[in-house]
């Protein structure tokens, strides 16, 4: 499958069906369940994943190199950007790493290219959506887009990103089409608004593990599969 890159931050492929799993953390478990609920044949479907494949679960590592052996596509979330600076620091330089990010020593020179070259967004044309960590802010062209928005917003106060008490979803706001697919909001769970869709529902918080099928023509369709514990606590 073509991708097609503008300036590494943002990428396009052609394809009239595709899984977009939200947030996995490291659950890769859940993952392969997933994937086995909504029969996923990778000879007729695109996988794509909207980041944060990284901390808090078991086997975050392991999820990147699934993920890149497989040729599953993935947009930058912001623990996968902390988990390429460390792999950069230790792979390069030779640094130690906090305990967190040990994982980062069992990528591969393969996986740690494949984890930075990550894009921002990837745009699915053919079924009139985009895919993007966190968000995107409004009335902003996709090369104005601020990387620290597309990987860390969830609210807009006053029609700006914001993380005000009381903020909006900015997916609930938003008006204009593509589809927008997200993840990085597990407080809020499964978001689904007419231009939105929000696919983090807290996996690795012992919640679910939820994707989302879009094919050209066909309505769209969820998939979601239990957490099989819970591996860490919200906010840690």
């Amino acid at each position: 499958m073509s991708i097609a890159r503008n300036g590494g931050r943002h990428a396009s492929v052609r394809g009239r069906r595709f899984l977009v799993v939200g947030d996995v953390h490291g659950c890769r478990d859940e993952l392969e369940l997933l994937l086995a609920k909504a029969a996923y044949d990778e000879t007729t479907t695109q996988l794509v994943l909207v980041g944060d494949l990284v901390n808090k679960g078991p086997y975050s590592a392991g999820v990147v190199r699934w993920c890149r052996e497989r040729g599953a596509l993935c947009v930058r979330g912001n623990h996968d950007d902390h988990a390429v600076d460390h792999w950069q620091k230790h792979f390069h330089l030779g640094l130690a790493v906090p305990g967190k990010y040990a994982y980062v020593k069992e990528l591969s020179a393969a996986d740690g290219a494949w984890l930075e070259a990550l894009p921002h967004t990837l745009s699915l044309p053919d079924v009139d959506a985009i895919v993007v960590h966190a968000g995107l802010a409004p009335d902003v062209p996709l090369d104005g887009q601020e990387p620290k928005h597309m990987t860390r917003m969830r609210s807009l106060s006053d029609g700006a990103p914001s993380d005000a008490p009381g903020a909006a979803s900015w997916a609930a706001t938003r008006r204009e089409r593509p589809l927008v697919v997200f993840g990085h909001d597990a407080k809020r769970g499964l978001q689904v608004h007419a231009n939105a869709v929000g696919l983090d529902t807290g996996c690795c918080y012992g919640k679910k593990l939820t994707a989302l099928r879009l094919a050209a023509g066909e309505p769209h369709a969820f998939v979601a599969v239990d957490a099989l514990r819970e591996y860490a606590k919200p906010g840690g």
